[in-house]
């Protein structure tokens, strides 16, 4: 498992027909699959460095196919688009099936799937000298990140200014162009988010109370109660376990307000009924001393089975309960506590993560942690006017952050009008 992580004009696609001639070299055994993102940079990516830097003595191309025969040895090389039109799910089996020796993956960044990735890798199953699974493409925080810092991969990074071939002046120019920050990733093949995260002074790397991670709380203490924030997302919900502590810190008060941490979540990618959470948290945590949660544990005085105070008292008991409404006004008051999650007033970090935080469901990777690194704006034209914060399908991280913001609203840091329905007051 090896991926290639450069700046633009690094020559990626160009070494990437380089290797699958190489690979196809080997023998008549191999069968390699070759995917982009879609079928525009296939034709104007792929094939089109293919032609300008294979002989075409050396092949035979069949579009109808998507195919390539070497004819130096008949091994053959599939190529075609990673995601396919449809649903998710339809895209990360789309290869399914598929016998090969090695895969090459270019612009793997875009829309990077571990579940895709995963599929893809056991379909290198033919015998052969050598089998490997390569990634190639321009940084990108978040999924594709975390796949390629996975154990077992070897990366191998690049920046633009390492290519001598590239036009006098290309880097330049684009450096002058483009922010700090954006340079840095399209340029210099650095993994950083750019201008739209959110959470820009969020340092979960940092230990508290510079950071947010407190390494004197190291984790889950069952000495003190805890408090389960959640927010309901049918298949993909988030559930995050809190606990507070004073602000003392190596024998001096910083503040008098308590400090509080996050000491565990579970955001799994399906099946994130409150049913199921409520007893996983129960199982690892024991009763929490109240739940923070959406609008629709405040529906009605009864319940039909389906809301989130039902499965409370059915496998909590008589929990408290601190309903979030949906109004402009409880939305407006979760969007200005914002700051209260990263960094208060007079750098005062209240909220910090456990040093020892635990993700309950780790292959999904869109819990706390990665809200902080990741959580972004997407482009003005896709947000909604109704919308305070970003919401979309394409980010998977929205659920823990309401979560959080509900916590914060009505636990953590409520506004001073409400200090006296403050729970843990």
């Amino acid at each position: 498992m090896a991926d290639l992580c450069c700046g633009r004009g690094r020559g990626k696609s160009f070494f990437l027909v380089f290797v699958a001639t190489m690979a196809l070299s080997l023998g008549p055994d191999e069968i390699g699959l070759f995917l982009q993102p879609d079928w525009k940079r296939v034709r104007r990516v792929f094939l089109k460095k293919w032609r300008q830097i294979v002989p075409k003595s050396l092949y035979t191309l069949n579009k109808t196919e998507q195919c390539i025969t070497w004819l130096p040895t008949g091994s053959m090389l599939f190529y075609g688009p990673r995601n396919i039109t449809g649903a998710l799910d339809a895209a990360d089996d789309s290869q399914l099936g598929q016998d090969t020796t090695f895969i090459i993956d270019d612009e793997a960044a875009l829309r990077c799937s571990y579940t895709m990735y995963t599929n893809n890798l056991a379909t290198i199953r033919e015998p052969s000298n050598v089998r490997f699974y390569l990634t190639a493409s321009t940084p990108r925080v978040g999924a594709y990140k975390r796949l390629v810092t996975t154990e077992g991969h070897k990366l191998f990074r690049g920046k633009s200014d390492d290519n001598p071939y590239l036009p006098d002046g290309y880097v330049e120019n684009l450096r002058a162009n483009m922010s700090a920050e954006q340079a840095r990733r399209e340029l210099d093949g650095e993994f950083i988010s750019l201008e739209g995260k959110i959470w820009k002074t969020a340092k979960c790397d940092t230990a508290w109370p510079n950071g947010n991670r407190h390494d004197e709380f190291t984790g889950y203490d069952k000495t003190r109660p805890w408090w389960l924030l959640c927010d309901l997302g049918g298949a993909t919900g988030a559930y995050v376990a809190i606990q507070q502590t004073d602000a003392n810190f190596r024998g001096r008060m910083l503040f008098h307000d308590p400090v509080w941490v996050a000491v565990a979540d579970f955001c799994p990618s399906s099946d994130a009924s409150a049913s199921r959470a409520f007893r996983l948290m129960r199982d690892h945590f024991g009763i929490p001393a109240g739940i923070v949660g959406g609008a629709d544990i405040n529906t009605a005085a009864s319940t039909d089975g389906k809301t989130i105070a039902y499965f409370a008292q059915e496998i909590f008991g008589n929990v408290p309960i601190y309903p979030c409404s949906e109004r402009q006004v409880d939305k407006q008051i979760q969007y200005d506590l914002m700051s209260f999650l990263v960094c208060a007033a007079n750098n005062e970090r209240r909220f910090t993560v456990a040093r020892d935080f635990v993700a309950l469901d780790q292959d999904s990777r869109r819990g706390v942690r990665e809200m902080f690194e990741e959580d972004a704006w997407p482009d003005e034209s896709r947000r909604r006017p109704s919308d305070f914060l970003p919401k979309n399908r394409e980010i998977t991280v929205q659920h823990v952050r309401d979560a959080l913001l509900m916590g914060a609203a009505k636990i953590m840091n409520p506004p001073d009008w409400l200090q006296s329905q403050n729970p843990a007051a």
